[in-house]
């Protein structure tokens, strides 16, 4: 540059320096221009080194980094050697430390165009030596331009340096200057982030420890901007592997912990203490187990919970002490083993639940709360200990502990299923106190807490409520300002009303009208209860227990326009409601919905169609930012007081989702799916416009879209059929093939690559329906597709069950299984996943036949995997139902796995779970069919399991039905030694069928059996009137319907018209035993 273009190059700095927007526009115009030339290069050196103010030395180097990226192969070698030889002065020498960190950010540019190259052997060597300098501002600049190298030069470069950084950065963990100490802390997190081999992998950890001890003794002098750098460090190590983390994980949690519970510190700090504790239960599980650090950490967090509320709390930056420990607590309660939860839970509230001191009281109601989901299987079987103190402080006088007690109940309903349900008393009356409770928070939950509870409940049990909660419900509606009161009042009113069935038909004319006027509102302020009013209305048509059609089908054309027109406005929630409110009549209404489809089906596309409502923000490379902005935070930076740092070396972009969009996509899915399944053929003119949109959504990046978009997928398919018909040979015609060809392997893939256990869920249901309406002659070529989808499930391969699959085996290298269990959230993944799985086997092995045994005969080794004696009942219960499914398909074709089933099935038939006590009894007497010598060999167990439940008087009767099927299958089949006169006897007392009339057909059959002996075995002969008793008292109840009854009723008469030819005599004498009307009922039947 000539003197001339210096002089232009000052003035412009100047310039752009100065708030006249006119001047600093021009001054960028005119910058824009001289960029242009290599040579502004070695002006903006000249200014950095040169000017006496630190404002334009700082926007030089700002500038100088953004120019050197373009031009620095531009220059000649001479000046390149003379720049980075300024540079390296200016880095030592700057007295502002602002400039001198904008100096090293030009370096580490330059470096990274050069040392890669060995262009600049030097660098490396006097970083070191400025390291060890004397003097803290060259020791500081020195681990900034480390770290930057770290990650910005190949690691294969650096890491032949590993050696004498991990030296360096132990030796700077203690240095005296705090701001020396975070940039070390920083290079310990680089370093990790190079490390690769075990000896790598050795040296950080080493670092660890003493970065630890450094962080202890910056929250002691307050220098939490450190910590803060710590925690970064620290999410690092916990996602590392087992060997770094497992010498210091104990040091990790006391210093998390410590830092949790410092009530000095900033509520940030602390929170992400606590957000380190979260990962590792997360994350590491097993290892926080192994290291008996889950008490303590549970332990820690109740007494968080304990925090006072502060008049600042729930501001729009962070929560309250007392909320994220609660998280934290949830988070925990999700991952570690519930038997090493509950019991430091259990010790807290022991002591706090009396307390006198309202902060301890509210704290144990919390943890009670957040572990419900997580701890559900150990809570459930303490509901009759835990339940009374919570509901006790529905009365409570502080009404943070009223609040709370609420929320707890709610919990307990949404998690504690069905146990809960026995207690119905004790919630209900203890909630009615609540529901007028003066304090809106608390009556909002109470109402919560109602509606959790009663969708559950059996119809009839809420009747002597009703009227009281219906009248406290409308007043709330009608009368409180708070709208999430008048939403959580109405959504308790539809919960109710689904749960009475057809005994809350005389509060609907109440109910109704106040639901219309609430779908009428067109005011912003009043948009929120009017989505809520519109999803109850959905629900309300939908229930089947209060025959919503019948009593709500005049007004639905009217509900629909409505509905319609509120996509006008301008609220996501309505549109989302609104799609929901589509989806529940839909079901409701059957094929009628296809006169609204005109208007549902553009709907849910435009909504679809929309933007996604992603925002990115965060700090952009100064590369990517306008002058403007650059010069404003120049400017800013240098009339800062405090020279704090800007590093510049943002973490880049975070993304936002406008949650509001993703809602209302997700229920336009559910919308569509719902109403082109329901519309059948008459959806057929919108398929052809719908299918490429929800298979583009069946790909969107959440998993909300993702999964409804699949399901509605085969509802898609399903309407296809019904439009398409196959032909008489199980064939497709061309257009069905098409949907076909679509859907499938969109389904396929999903199994085989999405990373989410809910969406692969939805995309094997999908298949499993597919698969049953089509049939082998249609998806011939996707069968062995579809088989593999199980079995890649079944054996854990699925890309979904990686994560959890990976850190379980990492973790199993390492350490004993004494004490450590599955966490809470792998569990619900492999439960979702099994579910899926246990709907398409059947429908394989039914659509296969005996071309698809071999395939479940390989596969069922792995499904039995699931059923061990330590997976949870839910598991179990799932295997029981997919294996009672396919042995009624397949019979006798599997009875080769009798030998490893039966024994299952009879462990089974004692646990705690009403299903699998039932599916147990059914498929224990389908082995018995099917299994000859095999079963018979356990027939002494299985009559003592079956004989146990039959005479237990507290037993369901569905459990008892399926009890006395399987005696009637071992009576029948013989297998195995067998009692027969007391077997019968058992049989005949547990008579009639109570619910399951699948068993109406080998019951009567095989009493039937005995009476069509010939000749008559005289050691049952004794038994015959008990016989004819039981059939006859089958005969007059009105049980024995549809085709297994039909079956059932036809094979009594043919065996009692025998009887009266052969025996007229002997049959009128047992005859006359008979109670009149039963007696009637066989002279009908045999005279028939």
């Amino acid at each position: 540059m000539n003197p001339a273009e210096k002089e232009e190059l000052q003035t412009i700095l100047a310039h752009l320096l100065i708030p006249a927007n006119e001047t600093r526009k021009k001054a960028e115009e005119r910058l824009k221009v001289i960029s242009k030339n290599p040579s502004i290069i070695l002006g903006l050196l000249e200014q950095l080194h040169l000017s006496a103010d630190p404002a334009v030395r700082q926007l030089a180097a700002v500038l100088l980094r953004k120019r050197v990226t373009v031009h620095w192969m531009k220059l000649p070698e001479e000046h390149k050697e003379g720049v980075k030889q300024i540079l390296l002065d200016k880095i030592v020498q700057e007295p502002t430390s602002i400039v001198r960190r904008a100096a090293a950010d030009v370096v580490a540019v330059v470096a990274k165009h050069t040392v890669p190259a060995g262009q600049w052997p030097t660098l490396l060597g006097f970083l070191m030596e400025c390291a060890r300098s004397q003097t803290p501002e060259h020791r500081e600049v020195a681990l900034v331009l480390f770290c930057c190298l770290l990650e910005s030069l190949p690691s294969e470069l650096m890491r032949q340096h590993f050696p004498a950084l991990h030296q360096l950065f132990l030796g700077v963990l203690t240095d005296a200057m705090p701001k020396v100490r975070a940039q070390a802390l920083k290079g310990v997190q680089a370093l990790l982030d190079l490390a690769e081999t075990p000896e790598e992998m050795k040296l950080v950890g080493s670092l660890l420890s003493p970065s630890l001890v450094v962080c202890s003794q910056c929250v002691a002098e307050g220098e939490e901007d450190v910590v803060m750098k710590a925690f970064e460090m620290l999410f690092d190590v916990i996602e590392g592997p087992n060997k770094v983390l497992q010498p210091v994980v104990k040091d990790i949690v006391q210093f998390c912990l410590q830092v949790g519970a410092n009530t000095a510190l900033d509520s940030s700090t602390r929170q992400q203490g606590m957000e380190v504790v979260s990962q590792l239960a997360v994350s590491k599980p097993k290892l926080l187990q192994k290291s008996k650090l889950a008490a303590p950490v549970v332990a820690a967090l109740c007494h968080m919970c304990a925090e006072p509320t502060q008049e600042d709390d729930d501001d729009d930056y962070q929560l309250a002490t007392h909320k994220f420990a609660s998280q934290a607590l949830d988070t925990v309660a999700q991952h570690i083993p519930a038997t090493q939860v509950v019991p430091a839970v259990m010790e807290f509230c022991t002591q706090a639940l009396p307390s006198a001191d309202p902060n301890l009281r509210r704290a144990a109601l919390t943890a009670l709360a957040v572990c419900a989901e997580g701890c559900c299987e150990i809570m459930r079987k303490q509901l009759g200990t835990l339940l009374p103190p919570v509901t006790g402080m529905l009365t409570d006088p502080d009404q943070e502990v009223r609040g709370m007690s609420a929320f707890a109940v709610s919990q307990f309903a949404v998690y504690l299923q069905p146990d809960i349900l026995e207690h119905h008393q004790t919630v209900l009356s203890g909630l009615f106190t609540v529901l007028r409770d003066p304090d809106p928070t608390v009556q909002e939950r109470a109402m919560y807490a109602l509606e959790a509870f009663c969708s559950d409940l059996e119809e009839g049990v809420v009747l002597p409520y009703m009227t009281g909660l219906m009248q406290v419900l409308m007043d709330a509606v009608k009368c409180n300002a708070k709208v999430s009161v008048q939403e959580m009042a109405l959504s308790a009113a539809t919960s109710i009303a689904s749960s009475a069935g057809a005994a809350f038909q005389p509060y609907l004319p109440e109910l109704v009208p106040v639901l219309q006027q609430c779908i009428s509102q067109t005011h912003p302020d009043h948009l929120q209860i009017r989505a809520s009013a519109t999803e109850c209305l959905g629900i309300l048509i939908a229930s089947d227990g209060m025959k919503g059609v019948e009593s709500l089908g005049s007004h639905i054309p009217a509900f629909m326009q409505v509905a319609i027109e509120g996509f006008s406005l301008d609220s996501t929630e309505v549109k989302e409601y609104t799609h929901r409110f589509f989806a529940n009549v839909s079901e409701a209404i059957k094929t009628d919905i296809a006169q609204y489809l005109q208007h549902i089906v553009p709907l849910a596309l435009a909504s679809l169609a929309q933007d996604d409502g992603l925002i990115f923000d965060g700090e952009d490379d100064e590369n990517d930012k306008p002058l403007s902005s650059v010069v404003t935070g120049v400017r800013a930076a240098v009339g800062d007081s405090s020279e704090e740092d800007e590093d510049g070396d943002g973490d880049g972009q975070n993304l936002h989702i406008r949650t509001g969009i993703l809602d209302e996509k997700s229920a336009a899915c559910v919308a569509l799916g719902a109403s082109l399944g329901a519309a059948k053929a008459g959806a057929a003119p919108y398929l052809e416009a719908c299918l490429p949109v929800l298979l583009k959504a069946a790909t969107y990046f959440h998993e909300d879209v993702r999964s409804p978009a699949l399901t509605s997928l085969h509802h898609v398919l399903l309407s296809a059929l019904a439009a398409a018909p196959l032909d008489s040979a199980g064939k497709a015609p061309p257009n069905l093939q098409q949907v076909i060809h679509a859907v499938l392997p969109v389904l396929i893939q999903t199994v085989e690559a999405d990373d989410d256990a809910d969406v692969v869920c939805s995309a094997l249901l999908g298949a499993a329906e597919i698969t049953k309406a089509l049939g082998a002659g249609a998806l011939a070529q996707y069968l062995p597709s579809l088989a593999k989808m199980c079995d890649d499930i079944l054996k854990g391969e699925a890309t979904c069950q990686q994560e959890f699959q990976e850190d379980e085996d990492e973790e199993d290298e390492e350490e004993d299984h004494e004490g450590a269990g599955t966490s809470g959230n792998t569990h619900q993944a492999r439960e979702v996943l099994l579910e899926g799985v246990a709907e398409l086997l059947p429908a394989l092995c039914t659509v296969g036949g005996a071309q698809f045994v071999g395939s479940f005969m390989a596969m069922f080794p792995h499904l039995m995997k699931y059923g061990e004696a330590h997976s949870t009942a839910h598991q179990r219960a799932t295997v029981s139902a997919a294996l009672v499914d396919t042995l009624k398909v397949l019979k006798a074709a599997v009875a080769p796995i009798v030998p490893q089933a039966l024994p299952f099935f009879l462990r089974e038939m004692s646990a705690d779970d009403t299903t699998n006590r039932r599916n147990a009894a059914f498929a224990a007497g389908v082995c018995c069919e099917i299994g000859g010598e095999a079963a018979g060999a356990l027939y002494p167990q299985l009559l003592q399991a079956l004989a146990h439940i039959l005479n237990n008087k507290d037993e369901e009767p569905a459990v008892k039905d399926n009890a006395a099927g399987a005696l009637a299958r071992m009576l029948s089949a013989r297998a195995g030694p067998v009692p027969a006169a007391e077997v019968l006897q058992i049989l005949i007392s547990a008579l009639p069928l109570k619910e399951d009339m699948e068993e109406a057909e080998p019951v009567y059959s095989t009493l039937c059996q005995f009476l069509a002996v010939r000749p008559p075995d005289a050691s049952l002969a004794h038994l015959y009137p008990s016989i004819l008793q039981a059939l006859g008292k089958a005969l007059v109840w009105q049980g024995l319907s549809g085709e297994e009854g039909e079956r059932a009723l036809a094979t009594i008469k043919v065996t009692l018209q025998a009887l009266a030819r052969e025996f007229p005599e002997q049959l009128q004498n047992m005859l006359a035993m008979l109670p009149p009307d039963e007696q009637q009922a066989v002279h009908t039947l045999v005279s028939s």
